[in-house]
């Protein structure tokens, strides 16, 4: 029998239903993840941990063997918990992750519904006299017990009291161990770093659960002044999606600028370097005193590191550095051919200094040797792989000096790995460095001549920077 009108109708209605509810199905948002893991889910997130650390971290071989076994003694010791909280597996992942000493690893969980503060810390550095940099006198013994150091103010910029600017415990507790709570989430060479330090202190209420304080209730901040007084606040947090080991964003860059500071001392602000003109480039070290402000470079530094070589002829070649990294499918001995570095083997590290020097070998840098031409290079607290390259070479190079702040040794490219047993984002380095003579150069800083807070730097202090 032939279907009637009402019959045809029907089906067509049903599938368009059917359509529909398909649609709005695969529209919906997904369920967010739950809050409280299981211990399977534990165990699977601890394995993918460690397998891309493993098989994927260049940082990961330079360790020692009993480094390694710490790891996955930790990473064991986590897998044996019941359940456990969300964040706290965050927290414990973390600090696993600071002991490979990878300055871009990164670990992000985009569901995170974490409890922030708004508020700003900021470390208090007096800016040292310029015309006498000398290191400070030691404190004399009068001095009060309380030290401020850490100034704390809201997310406009206002103190949170202006007659008590200073943070000096948090419920009762000095603020000497939060910051030690705090470098466990930290590589090392992010120890020293007031930046990263004030990331993790704004994180509040995880540092306090490590420590053992009532993180249920709002913390009570003791805020002292210069002469010891002090009054007890309390603090209301605030909700915030998505947490990542690293929390700053880096600033857009500018593009390249050339002026006078005086008749002769030029100032040359790097931007993106593939756009650099030449001329610029040769007008700029033309100059008898030329500043190179680094603080938001980007690009290829060769041709830069090149033509400031040529005032250094006695330091190696620019391009000569040794690199490693972990082989994987799809990737060829050609990988580094764009940072222009020549590539190991393979990486089966430590290997002997001698046995990396022995491929460039050059004889050691001339010791206090001075040029005509004088180079201050001003490094930023964001300073990326451009400008972590230039400060390295700047450091050999007898005629520079360097003002600001500590790079971290940070040269490599990153893979992404998604730990999907909880859905967490892991970055790390694929790559590690040595110089000429072999040295490790990943992670390990480059420590600047002059420490200085460059924010809001005026012209006369940055002419002082020639007279120290």
């Amino acid at each position: 029998m032939q279907p009637g009108y009402r019959e045809v109708l029907l089906l067509f209605t049903a599938a368009l239903l059917l359509s529909v509810g398909a649609l709005l199905y695969l529209h919906l948002p997904s369920a967010p993840p739950a809050k409280l893991l299981h211990q399977r889910q534990i165990q699977q997130a601890a394995q993918q941990f460690f397998a891309a650390i493993k098989n994927h971290s260049a940082h990961y071989p330079l360790l020692s063997d009993s480094q390694q076994k710490d790891i996955a003694t930790a990473l064991s010791h986590l897998g044996n918990h019941s359940f456990i909280r969300r964040h706290e597996l965050y927290a414990e992942l973390s600090k696993i992750l600071a002991q490979l000493g990878d300055p871009a690893a990164q670990l992000t969980d985009i569901h995170a519904d974490h409890i922030a503060y708004p508020v700003i810390l900021r470390p208090v550095v007096l800016q040292p006299d310029l015309r006498q940099h000398q290191p400070p006198a030691s404190n004399p013994v009068s001095t009060p017990p309380i030290q401020p150091r850490w100034q704390i103010s809201a997310i406009n910029g206002e103190l949170l009291d202006p007659a008590h600017p200073y943070l000096s415990h948090i419920d009762g507790i000095a603020i000497d161990n939060f910051i030690a709570a705090a470098k466990r989430y930290l590589p090392q060479q992010f120890h020293d770093s007031d930046k990263h330090l004030a990331q993790q202190l704004q994180l509040m209420d995880r540092l306090r659960q490590d420590i053992g304080t009532d993180s249920l209730q709002p913390p009570r901040l003791t805020l002292t002044n210069r002469t010891g007084q002090s009054v007890i606040r309390r603090l209301a947090p605030q909700r915030r999606k998505s947490l990542s080991t690293t929390t700053a964003s880096k600033p857009p860059f500018p593009v390249n600028r050339l002026s006078w500071l005086s008749a002769d001392t030029a100032i040359l602000i790097l931007g993106n370097l593939d756009t650099l003109p030449p001329h610029t480039l040769r007008t700029a070290l033309t100059q008898r005193r030329l500043i190179l402000d680094l603080r938001q470079v980007v690009g290829d530094p060769l041709p830069l590191l090149q033509a400031l070589s040529k005032e250094n002829p006695t330091i190696p070649p620019a391009n000569q550095w040794l690199a490693a990294y972990r082989l994987q499918p799809g990737r060829t001995r050609d990988y580094l051919q764009p940072d222009h570095f020549v590539p190991t083997d393979y990486l089966a590290l430590p290997q002997p200094a001698a046995q990396l020097s022995a491929l460039h070998p050059y004889q050691d840098l001339p010791q206090g040797e001075k040029y005509g031409r004088q180079r201050i290079w001003l490094i930023g607290p964001h300073c990326g792989i451009t400008c972590a390259r230039l400060s390295y070479f700047a450091n050999l190079w007898p005629n520079s000096r360097l003002a600001g702040h500590n790079t971290h040794g940070n040269y490599s490219r990153t893979s992404q790995h998604n730990l999907s047993a909880v859905e967490f984002s892991l970055s790390l380095s694929t790559t590690v460095f040595f110089n000429h003579r072999g040295e490790l150069l990943s992670g390990v800083p480059v420590k600047v001549d002059m420490p200085l807070i460059l924010k809001g730097i005026r012209r006369s202090q940055l002419l002082q920077l020639f007279h120290p």
